[in-house]
């Protein structure tokens, strides 16, 4: 454990590097209030084996009452607004409240950027893994179970503010979201 919170992509990504340095070859990372079963993470274990590019697998992320949550998220550029639930169609993510992520990608494009606190550091991730040629697979037949609000509610309103900095820092990487972003952010402050 760390002394200071270091943020999402702070506290994963040592423990990545680990990982890595073991020699394993996949990394299920799933936030602390998501769960899946065995059979479930079965799905994901057997896709990932027919695998040998740069990858992740995600599974259909669904909110304890089953409605789906997550499903590979596509940004709309235009008006910096996130569509969680993409796939079938073409996707730019999967969130990391539950993605399985070879460390072969990681070698190749890095970890989680730690100058985000909180949120869009898997988008980010997505999208420099895209770029180098790698894939995003969603296992729609692999199901977690994410309670997305146990985090929010133990936080409150800090939420707002490290999501407004993470979009932020992410404008700030990929400028075609400028205009649209400058919008919501002013909208949220």
């Amino acid at each position: 454990p760390f002394a200071e919170n270091r943020g999402f992509a702070g506290g994963v990504n040592p423990g990545l590097r680990v990982l890595e340095e073991r020699g394993i070859d996949w990394v299920l990372v799933s936030n602390n209030d998501a769960t899946m079963s065995p059979e479930n993470l079965a799905v994901l274990v057997d896709a990932a084996r027919t695998s040998t590019g740069l990858t992740a697998f995600g599974p259909t992320i669904n909110y304890p009452s089953g409605e789906v949550q997550a499903r590979g998220s596509k940004i709309n550029w235009r008006n910096a607004s996130v569509d969680h639930a993409a796939w079938p169609g073409e996707i730019d993510y999967l969130t990391w409240a539950c993605a399985l992520v070879s460390t072969k990608s990681l070698r190749k494009i890095g970890y989680l950027n730690e100058s985000f606190f909180m949120y869009w550091e898997d988008a980010d991730f997505g999208l420099r893994l895209q770029a180098a040629g790698g894939s995003l697979i969603v296992c729609e037949n692999a199901i977690a179970v994410h309670e997305e609000s146990a985090t929010k509610s133990v936080i409150g309103p800090l939420t707002m503010r490290y999501a407004t900095a993470s979009m932020a820092t992410f404008v700030g990487l990929y400028p075609r979201l400028r205009w649209a972003a400058r919008y919501r952010l002013v909208m949220r402050v």
